[in-house]
């Protein structure tokens, strides 16, 4: 008897130990009310679970818990200081919104930027150098 009460209060405390680990994995859970897009994928408006691999890793997956969507995003800078509050930053480009930065309790990731910013970034700087005239 007493071998099978030891025995349930070692599961037992493992048990408590495996929980509380799993809540401090650096995860962050977000409502995102619009379609985005995150490492050339659209995804459409839900309840995302965005979990960094392990810290200081550059990889962060992407869950819709309200779905069935996962994407493996690799970031492109990892900031390891941790931010005073966890946030997405979408950035909006004619029209489309792409995932640019997630900060979680691990630190900041930021996403590459997609080909339609670089491409709209030279349509501007074209516009502004030919509408500068010429001396």
């Amino acid at each position: 008897m007493k071998k099978f009460v030891l025995s349930a209060l070692t599961v037992a405390c493992l048990f408590a130990l495996t929980t509380g680990l799993r809540a401090d994995d650096g995860a962050i859970v977000a409502h995102v009310d619009q379609e985005f897009v995150a490492a050339g994928k659209t995804l459409p408006p839900g309840t995302y679970r965005f979990a960094p691999d392990f810290p200081g890793s550059r990889f962060v997956t992407i869950h819709r818990m309200d779905g069935d969507s996962t994407v493996f995003v690799l970031s492109m800078i990892f900031d390891g200081a941790a931010p005073e509050r966890a946030h997405l930053t979408l950035q909006r480009v004619e029209g489309v919104s792409y995932l640019s930065e997630i900060a979680t309790p691990f630190g900041v990731y930021t996403l590459a930027p997609p080909r339609a910013l670089a491409k709209f970034a030279k349509v501007k700087e074209r516009d502004a150098l030919s509408s500068s005239g010429t001396n």
